[in-house]
């Protein structure tokens, strides 16, 4: 849904005095659509041709209603003046001629608003294209989903996701695995096939919402968010509607998205494996996903910010949250009393508060992570369409600050102190960022580990009866540590022990009688003998011995009597040094600031997460490595290294370079003799504090060097 988006300051090339003489006409090509707000009466005036939207009070739409060409801007605002105050007047009658609903027959050319629109259509990055009027296809489908009402898709719905659920608790761990065993690239190949049929069918939902509620869908197309391609509808009529029915439009493609998740589940968990089951799967996570992370995050401009903003009842939170800090700066910064505060109704202003500066802080980190992302995927080429991303959000405000600045009557007597005033500020902040040095740490994981140990295997396979040793204590060698039952070995020896009884029994009774056949008895007697003592090898086998002096270290597995052993579990370590070592590993971001010296070392055991455990660094090994010390640090879809392959003996390698760092825990052994070896530990490593500036410019020159070998 198209609007009105101001920036940080707005300052026409036609000041607002030559603005006083022009003789202003209503663009005849705008609807008016009323509305009530916050118990209050107001108006939406939306120009159909660009889409243009913005909210006045009923009074004030009134009062604007006059101009018909016959009236000087200077003759409206000295009548209604008194009533709304006149740099109001003039701020409503800027962003209407802005938004072309208000036509100036002496208007002059806004280079900036043209260069800004000039540069929007052109933008690589928000590029739209329409295809089809798909107006004939929702009214099909109107027809076809006549029967279906609201309430009635709700319930069947809410059958459809209550179903999910219960499948997602029940087949949770199976659900890990599944996701665990697909790998990257095909799943990769999966979500290019679903994603436009997803997209389609979030934006139909949308347009086949809008149209029921009696709205116009005229377009729809493609439109290319950060080069990747998006089915659209355009649903911008939905601002005719009243607040209720325009919320259920915005929540009609997340609904649809939560159906087509759900839909995913149920019928992965009904299928075996195969390729459906992975689709289903895969449309599964994409709709849970595009709800969370997108559609459903308020600070952007999707689904969930169209619905806080009807939610809250403030249309156009997002501009007024800015508007309403321009007042405050120009207020209480540059000590302007003249200046016109925005239309706030009551209980809003906490809102616009809170929405404006998160809003703007994520704006900047989503294009922060755009940048990035288009720098290591294109190179020099990315570098270009970065530009398309930061132009907006640096360029273009700082043009028009510096314009209100130098040029705004609003501060022709004021304009001394409002320059003093923003130097000092601007000193300050880079002051801050280039000079402040602040507390600096990396996060990353390890494993417990110990580098002489002695590793204890089930040698035969069997049933756990008993263990007589606890995690933590000192044995000697061959001290039993754990018993193990086989009835199988056991049922064997008895066979192999009665046929010692009978041979012996056929050499006693030949002996005598005959020779010959006693000397045959002799040898299958020696022959069954032997295999009892072999028999009786693998049953004392079940008998798990300590392979050297040390202290055991049970496995990281949940080891307990009663459960099935197979041969060649790994089921203990005897360490032979009385300190265990913690193995971590850092990524190539982390490098700098490691290199940079750590000055304490911070470790949180899995096992007990509420305690920090000092520690200190052993052994850094210089020069990176593809090779992760455990598969417990590989990435399993939540956290963890992204991994590119594990081999037949178990060793995992990293897509990218890891660095290696060996950690020793300062009086804290006893506790980390308890630990299971192989537990992960997560780790914080406190650098020397720096400034902010240090830090950007540390991870510019390493993404430059990497993407672009600068």
């Amino acid at each position: 849904m198209a609007g009105l988006e101001a920036g940080c300051f707005e300052v026409n090339t036609t000041s607002p005095h030559s603005m006083l003489h022009e003789r202003l006409q209503l663009q005849r090509d705008c609807t008016v659509t009323p509305t009530v707000i916050r118990q209050g009466h107001w108006v939406i005036i939306k120009n159909v041709i660009t889409g243009g939207h913005i909210r006045l009070h009923r009074d004030l739409w009134l009062a604007v209603r006059q101009f018909e060409g016959n009236i000087t801007v200077q003759e409206w605002v000295k009548a209604h003046a008194a009533t709304f105050g006149d740099q109001r007047l003039l701020s409503v009658i800027a962003q209407l001629r802005r938004l072309a609903i208000l036509n100036v027959e002496s208007a002059q050319i806004n280079i900036e608003s043209t260069a800004s629109r000039f540069f929007v259509r052109l933008n690589p990055l928000m590029l739209r294209l329409a295809l089809f009027n798909p107006t004939p296809l929702l009214n099909f489908l109107c027809r076809v989903t006549a029967f279906v009402s609201v309430r009635g898709f709700f319930t069947a719905l809410s059958i459809v996701a209550l179903s999910a659920l219960y499948t997602l608790m029940m087949h949770w761990s199976a659900v890990i695995d599944f996701w665990q065993g697909i790998e990257a690239r095909t799943q990769l190949w999966y979500v290019v096939i679903l994603y436009p049929l997803t997209k389609f069918l979030h934006e139909l939902a949308h347009g086949l919402a809008l149209r029921r509620l009696g709205g116009e869908v005229p377009e729809a197309g493609i439109s290319f968010l950060v080069l990747f391609p998006m089915p659209y509808i355009d649903a911008t009529d939905a601002w005719s509607l009243h607040r209720k029915p325009r919320m259920l439009v915005s929540a009609a493609g997340m609904l649809m998205d939560l159906l087509i998740a759900c839909c995913g589940i149920l019928i992965w968990s009904n299928l075996s494996s195969g390729v459906i089951a992975n689709l289903a799967f895969t449309a599964a996570l994409m709709g849970a996903v595009s709800i969370l992370l997108f559609n459903a995050n308020p600070l952007l401009k999707f689904d969930g910010y169209y619905l806080l903003e009807d939610a809250l009842d403030s249309p156009g939170l997002a501009r007024r949250s800015q508007a309403f800090y321009r007042y405050l700066f120009k207020r209480h910064v540059l000590n302007m009393h003249t200046s016109a505060p925005p239309v706030v109704a009551r209980g809003e202003k906490l809102w616009l508060l809170a929405y404006g500066a998160s809003g703007t802080l994520y704006r900047y980190f989503i294009a922060a992570v755009i940048c990035i992302y288009l720098i290591s995927i294109l190179h020099e080429l990315g570098v270009f369409l970065a530009l398309f991303s930061l132009i907006p959000l640096f360029v273009f405000p700082a043009y028009r600050f510096l314009r209100f600045l130098f040029l705004s009557t609003e501060l022709a007597n004021l304009r001394i102190r409002a320059i003093t005033v923003t130097a000092v500020l601007g000193l300050f902040v880079v002051s801050f960022i280039f000079t402040v040095p602040l507390p600096s740490s990396t996060r990353t994981q390890g494993v417990v580990w110990v580098e002489k140990q002695a590793e204890v295997y089930a040698a035969q396979t069997g049933q756990l009866e008993e263990i007589f040793v606890n995690n933590g204590d000192v044995v000697k060698k061959g001290q039993p540590l754990m018993r193990l039952g086989s009835l199988a070995l056991d049922s064997d020896l008895e066979q192999k022990l009665a046929a010692v009884r009978l041979a012996r029994i056929d050499v006693g009774r030949y002996r005598q009688e005959n020779p010959s056949k006693a000397a045959v008895a002799l040898i299958t007697l020696r022959q069954s003998e032997s295999e009892v003592e072999h028999a009786t090898e693998q049953i004392n086998k079940l008998t798990i011995r300590s392979p050297a002096h040390g202290r055991v270290a049970m496995g990281s597995g949940q080891i307990s009597t009663g459960l099935q052993i197979p041969q060649g579990t790994l089921l203990a370590y005897v360490v032979d040094a009385d300190e265990r070592v913690i193995r971590a590993v850092v990524d190539q971001a982390a490098l700098g600031s490691v290199e940079s010296g750590i000055l304490e070392v911070h470790v949180r055991l899995a096992q007990s997460m509420r305690s920090a455990l000092q520690a200190s660094v052993a052994r850094q090994v210089p020069s990176g490595s593809h090779k992760l010390p455990s598969a417990a640090l590989a990435n399993t879809g939540f956290d963890g290294f992204d991994v590119d392959q594990i081999d037949a003996q178990g060793e995992v390698r990293t897509l990218e370079k890891v660095f290696h760092i060996e950690l020793v825990l300062d009086d804290s052994t006893d506790e980390l003799q308890q630990v299971p070896m192989g537990t992960r530990a997560y780790v914080t490593l406190q650098h020397a504090q720096e400034p902010l500036a240090h830090r950007w410019i540390r991870l510019s020159r390493r993404l430059l060097i990497k993407h672009l070998s600068v």
